[in-house]
């Protein structure tokens, strides 16, 4: 196992990996983000510059083709990742730093959680706010995660819970309850038979998904 480093100007925040292992995109405290060849370990094209904020989270499209990123001044932007030009953007409807950011298994919905406890989904192709920002939580968003095979979203918060989304009906189906501090993030199996929940209280549950029990 080798090690590759690479020095900033500005401290990083979040770092992603391309659906094809071939990229690595970083983003930066002053703003910028980093797309990176994993294979050489050298800058692939220019840096995206222009959200002019903290980048808070970052997230690739299924396909690879655009790269989603979260800022702490409460907006989401699109980059496109082969022109390493902004596709859509200022997005906001958060009045808070975004902390997660997701794209459906097909592409085509983007979901962002902020530090307001709400959650809004946009579409991708319209690049508008798709019904109202939904709320279930009492404290921060933490992490978004769907189901591999779709339908179904998860979130993290800091109120110690994880909630369970229709995606179609955007409406909260299910309340997890399990943990005694902020859960940090979620994750589905690739089989979409369960999902993992890390809390702060070093414990992490494992749920089945079809009886949504841990």
């Amino acid at each position: 196992m080798s090690c590759k480093t690479r020095e900033y100007d500005s401290t990083e925040s979040c770092c992603a990996f391309s659906p094809d292992n071939t990229l690595l995109a970083s983003g930066c405290f002053d703003g910028t983000i980093y797309l990176w060849d994993v294979q050489s370990g050298s800058a692939n094209g220019k840096p995206l510059i222009g959200q002019n904020t903290k980048i808070t989270c970052i997230a690739f499209s299924p396909d690879g083709a655009l790269l989603a990123s979260g800022g702490s001044n409460g907006t989401v932007y699109l980059w496109d990742v082969q022109s390493h030009s902004l596709n859509a953007g200022p997005l906001k409807v958060h009045i808070k730093s975004i902390t997660a950011v997701a794209f459906s298994p097909d592409g085509t919905l983007l979901v962002s959680g902020s530090e307001d406890g709400r959650i809004c989904f946009w579409d991708v192709i319209t690049q508008t706010a798709k019904g109202n920002m939904i709320q279930g939580h009492k404290s921060w968003i933490t992490s978004l995660a769907f189901l591999p095979t779709g339908g179904l979203l998860a979130s993290s918060s800091g109120d110690k819970t994880v909630c369970i989304w229709n995606v179609h009906s955007q409406e909260a189906i299910r309340l997890l309850q399990g943990h005694r501090k902020t859960v940090k993030s979620v994750a589905f199996s690739p089989d979409s038979s369960y999902l993992a929940s890390a809390s702060w209280d070093h414990k992490i549950c494992l749920w089945d998904m079809q009886s949504q029990t841990a």
